[in-house]
C-alpha cells in the first residue's frame, strides 16, 4: 500500500512538469544581510510572510503548497502572554490544551485532530517532545524572546522525523539588531500575579545580542496551587567574515506548582503535592556562504528536561536528554531550484528515580533528509521532499511528501495541495520499565505509520487586502500506539481524522485589521473497544475572531474571541467537556519614547471551562504594568 501511496504522490507532483517545465522563472526572495552574504529569513519580513519550517529555507509562506500559519512577533508583544501557548488559540486546525486549567499545568497543543503527542514542538531546531513520554510541555517554554511562530499543518516527518504526525510548531529565537537598547518592566494583576523582566539588545560592528530574563510569581486560584518561574533567553551571534557566521542560542526555565490534582476523584484537593520542573536548552551553530549557490550550516544542540513531583513524604523524579548534530547544506543551482540535504544524528536518555530504585535507558536515532523545491514563474511551484531515520530500538523509517501551488495569475486565485507521511516512533516509558512493575511497558511496539492529504484555496481580494482560506484535509494513523484493558501499550488501535479549515484576513486600513478562522474537525477511534468514538479531548468544532485597532499614533487595542465546541474526555465517550466561549481584550500606549503602559483582560465573560475533567480554569484575570525601554 504504501508503494501505491509514493507513485500516487510521485505523478501528483509531476503533472505540472509536463505543461511547463522550461518556462522562465523568479527567484525566490530573499534579502541578505547587509554585511553578510549568509541568508537571513529574519531579514525578510517587508516582502511577505516569510517562513522557514516548511522547506528549511526562508521564501514567502504562499510558495511553499503546505498548509501553513504564522503567529507574527507584534501579536506576542501586544498580548504578552504569560504562557506561550496562549496565542496559538485560534489558529486553523488548532487545539489548545492547559491540563491543570492554571499556569504551571501540562500545556499541549493538537493538529488536525491527531493526539496531542502527535504535535512535534521545535525550538531553534531542538525537540521540546521528551524522549521519555514523546510530550511537548508549553509549560516548559516561557515566552522570551520570541519571534514568529510558524504552524505547520499535515504530516511532516519527511523533513522532521518522528512526531510530526499532526503538524510541527517552530520556534525561533530572534537576533539582535539595531542599535543597542535595553529595559525592564513590571506587571501585576489578580490571583496575586507578578512578572518581572530585563531585556537588552543590538549589534555592534560584527558582534549581536538578544537577551531577556523573566519572573513570574501567582498565586492561581486554588489551594496548593501557586506558582513560581524563573527563566531566560539569548542568541548571541558573530560575524566572522562576509560568508561565515557564528550563533549561539541558548535557554533555560526553573518552575515550582503546587499540585493539588482535581477538584473530585482520586486524590482530590491534595494539600502538599509539589511540582518542580526545569529546561535547559544550548545550541551554538556555524553557518557558512562561501559561494552564491551553496549554504552549509552546522548545527549542535542540548536540551533537557527534567522534573520531581513530590508527594509527601516520597518523591519521583525523571529526567530527558537529548543531544543532537545537524549539518544542512542548502544549494541553489539555478534561480527556480533549491536544494536541502541534511544528515542528523540524535542521542536521547530517559532518567527515572523512585524509591523502588534508578532506571534509566538510552537510544541513538541517524536521520537523512532531502528537499528539492521548484519555482516556475509566479504561476506553480512544487516541493518534494524524503526522510530515512534508523533507530536502534525499531525497524527503519522511510517517509515522504510532496506539495505544490498554482496560482492563476487574472484572478490570483491559488490552489494548494499535499501528500506526506509520518511516523512516530515508541517512547522510551513505552518500550522500557521506567515507572516499575506498573510501566504497562512493550519492548514489541513498533512505529505509528500515518498517511495525510489536504487541498485548499486561498483568493486575494482588494488588492491583497482581503484574503479567504478554505482547506480539506484528511489523515489516517495505523498501530496507533495506545494502553489496552490490562494498560499494557500495545499496537492495538487505528484512527481517522479529517476536516475543514477557514480563514480571512482583512486589512480594513492601517489602522485596522481583522482576522477570523473556523475548523471543523472530525477525529474518530477504529479501536475495537472504541469503534466510532471521537478522540479524547479534541473538540468538533473551533472558532475565533480577532481585532486589531490602532485608534490614535502610539495606541494599540485588540479584543479576541474564542470557542471551542463540546468534547469528550476519555476515549469511551463517558465523560463529556462542554463548550466555551472565551473573550480577551490587550491594549497598550506608547506614552513616551522612553514609556509604555499596558494592559490585559483574559477571559472576560467568566467561563470556568474544564479542558480535562475537573481541573477548571481561571475565572476571568486582568493585569496592567508598564516597560521602560532606553
Amino acid at each position: 500500500m504504501m508503494g501505491r501511496f509514493f507513485c500516487q504522490a510521485v505523478l501528483f507532483a509531476l503533472l505540472p512538469c509536463i505543461a511547463g517545465f522550461a518556462q522562465e522563472t523568479n527567484s525566490v526572495s530573499v534579502v541578505e544581510s547587509p554585511r553578510s552574504t549568509i541568508h537571513d529569513p529574519q531579514s525578510t519580513a517587508e516582502i511577505g510572510e516569510i517562513v522557514v519550517s516548511a522547506t528549511k529555507f526562508g521564501e514567502e509562506a504562499w510558495k511553499s503548497g503546505s498548509s501553513i500559519s504564522v503567529v507574527p512577533e507584534g501579536t506576542l508583544i501586544l498580548e504578552r502572554p504569560l504562557q506561550t501557548i496562549e496565542p496559538l488559540r485560534g489558529e486553523p486546525g488548532v487545539t489548545v490544551n492547559n491540563g491543570s486549567g492554571a499556569l504551571g499545568g501540562v500545556s499541549q497543543v493538537s493538529i488536525r485532530g491527531l493526539p496531542f503527542s502527535r504535535t512535534l514542538v521545535e525550538v531553534d531546531g531542538l525537540r521540546l517532545n521528551r524522549p521519555i513520554d514523546g510530550i511537548a510541555n508549553f509549560a516548559d517554554l516561557p515566552p522570551l524572546l520570541m519571534g514568529n511562530i510558524e504552524l505547520l499543518r499535515g504530516p511532516q516527518s519527511s523533513l522532521y522525523g518522528s512526531e510530526a504526525e499532526g503538524g510541527v510548531i517552530s520556534f525561533t529565537t530572534p537576533k539582535g539588531q539595531g542599535e543597542p537598547t535595553g529595559g525592564t518592566s513590571f506587571e501585576a494583576g489578580n490571583f496575586g500575579t507578578r512578572r518581572e523582566r530585563i531585556f537588552s539588545s543590538g549589534k555592534e560592528e560584527y558582534f549581536d545580542w538578544n537577551v531577556e530574563g523573566a519572573r513570574v510569581d501567582s498565586d492561581n486560584e486554588r489551594n496548593n496551587n501557586n506558582f513560581r518561574q524563573d527563566a531566560g533567553a539569548m542568541h548571541l551571534g558573530f560575524d566572522i567574515s562576509e560568508t561565515a557566521r557564528f550563533d549561539v542560542v541558548g535557554r533555560w526555565t526553573d518552575y515550582t506548582a503546587g499540585a493539588p490534582n482535581g477538584i473530585q476523584g482520586f486524590g482530590a484537593n491534595d494539600p502538599d503535592d509539589r511540582l518542580i520542573r526545569g529546561m535547559q536548552l544550548i545550541s551554538p551553530s556555524f553557518t557558512l556562504a562561501a559561494f552564491e549557490e551553496w549554504e552549509s550550516k552546522l548545527t549542535l544542540g542540548y536540551i533537557g528536561v527534567g522534573q520531581r513531583f513530590e508527594t509527601p513524604p516520597s518523591a519521583f523524579v525523571n529526567h530527558s536528554e537529548s543531544w543532537q548534530i545537524d549539518w544542512q547544506n542548502t544549494f541553489r543551482p539555478v534561480e527556480w531550484n533549491t536544494l536541502v540535504a541534511g544528515v542528523q544524528e540524535r542521542c536521547e536518555r530517559a532518567t527515572t528515580s523512585e524509591s523502588s530504585g534508578i532506571a534509566a535507558f538510552d537510544r541513538n536515532t541517524d536521520s537523512a533528509y532531502v528537499s528539492d523545491s521548484v519555482r516556475l514563474a509566479e504561476w506553480w511551484g512544487m516541493t518534494l521532499s524524503a526522510r530515512f531515520d534508523d533507530n536502534e530500538q525499531f525497524h527503519d523509517a522511510w517517509t515522504y511528501r510532496a506539495s505544490q501551488v498554482f496560482k492563476c495569475p487574472e484572478t490570483e486565485t491559488r490552489l494548494h495541495m499535499s501528500f506526506g507521511t509520518a511516523f512516530r516512533a515508541p517512547t522510551i516509558s513505552e518500550l522500557q520499565p521506567l515507572f516499575g512493575p506498573f510501566s504497562g511497558e512493550n519492548p514489541n511496539l513498533v512505529p505509528e505509520t500515518t498517511e495525510g492529504y489536504d487541498v485548499g484555496v486561498t483568493q486575494p481580494l482588494l488588492g491583497g487586502d482581503l484574503e479567504f482560506d478554505s482547506t480539506y484535509f484528511y489523515n489516517n494513523i495505523v498501530n496507533l500506539i495506545a494502553a489496552d484493558s490490562a494498560f499494557v501499550f500495545q499496537n492495538i488501535s487505528e484512527a481517522r481524522s479529517e476536516g475543514v479549515e477557514n480563514s480571512i484576513k482583512w486589512k480594513a486600513s492601517k489602522e485596522l485589521q481583522v482576522r477570523a478562522s473556523a475548523t471543523l474537525t472530525a477525529t474518530t477511534s477504529k479501536d475495537a473497544r472504541f469503534s466510532g468514538n471521537d478522540l479524547a479531548r479534541i473538540p468538533r468544532e473551533t472558532a475565533s475572531v480577532g481585532v486589531t485597532w490602532l485608534p490614535v499614533e502610539g495606541v494599540e487595542s485588540s479584543p479576541v474571541w474564542n470557542f471551542n465546541g463540546e468534547a469528550f474526555d476519555n476515549a469511551a465517550n463517558t465523560q463529556k467537556l462542554s463548550a466555551f466561549n472565551r473573550l480577551d481584550w490587550y491594549a497598550s500606549c506608547q506614552a513616551t519614547p522612553w514609556l509604555k503602559v499596558f494592559a490585559r483582560c483574559e477571559n472576560i465573560l467568566g467561563y470556568r471551562d474544564q479542558q480535562t475533567a475537573f481541573f477548571p480554569g481561571l475565572g476571568r484575570t486582568y493585569a496592567g504594568g508598564v516597560e521602560f525601554k532606553y
